[in-house]
C-alpha cells in the first residue's frame, strides 16, 4: 500500500521492509516503529494539543447567534 504514495512511496516501502522480502529485518523495523516512533509522535502531538488549549484559555465554546447580536 505504501507504494501508492506519490514520489516517495516505493522508497518508504523499501525502508520499512528492510530489503527485498519480508523477514527478520522487517519485524525489527516494525517493532522499533511501534515502541519508539509512535509513542514519540503521540507525546509530541499531545503536547501541542495541550499547548493550544492552554493558549486559548480552555475549551472555546462558540456563542449562539442570538448571544452575539446582544453583545454587539
Amino acid at each position: 500500500m505504501l507504494a501508492y504514495i506519490p514520489i516517495i512511496g516505493t522508497w518508504i516501502q523499501q525502508v520499512i521492509i528492510g530489503g527485498q522480502e519480508i523477514g527478520l529485518t522487517t519485524l525489527r523495523i516494525f517493532n522499533a516503529l511501534h515502541t519508539a516512533v509512535l509513542p514519540a509522535c503521540l507525546i509530541l502531538f499531545s503536547s501541542l494539543h495541550f499547548w493550544y488549549v492552554r493558549r486559548a484559555r480552555g475549551i472555546v465554546i462558540p456563542r449562539r447567534p442570538e448571544e452575539t447580536a446582544i453583545l454587539g
